[in-house]
């Protein structure tokens, strides 16, 4: 578990800061948190293969 929670620790930080720093058009959040799960479900079928 721990190591789960380091893995997603830089990612999760990066989308924060991401999200904060964009001061006109700011994305909402479910697409943002849609696009890092799809991101980290291609991840997926690459350790398949």
């Amino acid at each position: 578990m721990n190591l789960l929670v380091l893995s997603l620790a830089p990612v999760l930080i990066i989308a924060v800061y991401i999200y904060y720093r964009d001061k006109y058009e700011k994305e909402p959040i479910k697409l943002l948190l849609f696009a890092l799960l799809a991101g980290g479900l291609t991840v997926i079928p690459i350790l398949i293969c």
